[in-house]
């Protein structure tokens, strides 16, 4: 009997201790690592952030190699960490980045021509209407003839007009149209015509520019297609001439497009999500809007640089709309969220299991309520005001953190 009574309480030890081991391992297991570099998202709210919106068994810590081996499980960048090459070293089972070698996405006129593919009428109307210029193209033209007819610059002139007479339909009826650079950023370079004479002038001259012509002169077009996009900004090839709004829905006089972001999920490589984020930045011009005086920069752009205090979407924009006005907006950002969702392609890099990426979209508002879509950037900015109301940086990191990080750990 004593015997008995002794080996049961071994038994009980052992039980105890094997229950105690395997509670220390689950724990062990359920500690996961990241990396967050942000120019806007507070250590402190990340943390609190972490604890609160993702599940209790599992122990968000901070990465140290020392302590926890070669690789975090999550990184998690933004705008100018986004392509930070000290973390290329590591391969976490999520990452905040795509590969954006997808065309469709980085490429101004790639993201239009993709979605105007689909064939969706109401879609249609959300894009403006574009056309492609390779100046590049031009510049081989008119040196060919050149060469040909052993002439000066006005053998090239006459060449780039005969190129550029096919698009002098599209001046009629007072249309106004801008033209910009495809890998162009932060509105650089962007410039706007009314008439078609002024459209010619500024492209010839850009074709018959010394600098630029030395820099194509032995450009290896093949090596330039595999270049950054700021290095091809940089070499002045690719434009887009695109339809300009001349009727802007306006903001207490002055014109205005909404910044909205988005978040894509590529859950595996063939399932694929998206959320847009429900409120929308607000960026006017400087001073209210007039039709006409186009190169006037202080009338027609609208960046956060020009918009002197917070505006949101919701309420100061959506408090001027009828319930109507508002469901309708909304449907059209419905229909072209989904349809964008179709064209990005973009997928994980091969050292990274599961990735997202967060865009922000650029879009108008016309004064019969239509959305018109400007870009989808890449690389977006989150500055903010002073005592900020709507904390954009939190609430779209909580939003990867209840969409994304919890789906996948």
């Amino acid at each position: 009997m004593k015997t008995t009574k002794k080996k049961q309480k071994t038994q009980k030890t052992q039980k105890t201790k094997q229950q105690t081991t395997k509670k220390k391992q689950t724990k062990k297991q359920q500690t996961k690592t990241y990396i967050i570099k942000s120019a806007y998202l507070k250590p402190t709210k990340v943390k609190g952030i972490l604890s609160n919106k993702t599940s209790k068994n599992i122990i968000w810590e901070e990465y140290n190699k020392d302590k926890h081996g070669n690789n975090p499980d999550w990184i998690h960048t933004d705008e100018k960490f986004t392509y930070d090459k000290s973390l290329w070293k590591y391969k976490s089972t999520l990452k905040s980045t795509v590969d954006l070698e997808d065309k469709a996405v980085t490429n101004k006129y790639n993201l239009v021509a993709s979605l105007k593919h689909l064939g969706n009428k109401n879609l249609d109307k959300m894009l403006m209407e574009q056309y492609k210029i390779n100046l590049y193209d031009l510049y081989k033209t008119s040196k060919n003839k050149k060469s040909k007819h052993k002439t000066s610059k006005k053998s090239a002139s006459t060449s780039a007009n005969t190129s550029l007479s096919k698009y002098k339909h599209l001046f009629d009826n007072n249309r106004v149209w801008i033209f910009k650079p495809i890998y162009g950023h932060e509105g650089k370079d962007i410039l706007i015509f009314k008439t078609f004479d002024d459209f010619y002038r500024t492209v010839t001259n850009k074709i018959n520019n010394s600098s630029n012509r030395q820099r194509w002169k032995h450009l290896n077009y093949k090596k330039y297609k595999k270049m950054r996009n700021l290095a091809k900004f940089a070499l002045n090839l690719e434009w887009v001439l695109q339809e300009y709004i001349t009727n802007p829905l306006l903001y207490k006089d002055k014109k205005f497009h909404l910044r909205g972001y988005y978040l894509f999920h590529r859950e595996s490589p063939t399932k694929k999500t998206g959320y847009l984020f429900d409120n929308h930045r607000i960026f006017t011009a400087s001073e209210p809007y007039i039709n006409g005086d186009y190169l006037n920069k202080k009338i027609h752009d609208t960046h956060i640089g020009s918009t002197p205090s917070e505006i949101n979407y919701n309420p100061d924009i959506k408090h001027t709309l009828t319930k109507q006005q508002r469901d309708s907006i909304d449907k059209q950002l419905d229909i072209l969220f989904k349809n964008i969702l179709k064209v990005i392609n973009s997928k994980c890099y091969p050292e990274n299991k599961y990735c997202y990426h967060i865009f922000a979209s650029d879009i108008m508002i016309t004064d019969t309520y239509h959305i018109k879509l400007i870009e989808l950037n890449t690389r977006p900015g989150m500055g903010e005001y002073s005592k900020q109301k709507v904390d954009y940086p939190h609430l779209v990191f909580e939003t990867v953190v209840d969409k994304v990080v919890n789906h996948h750990f």
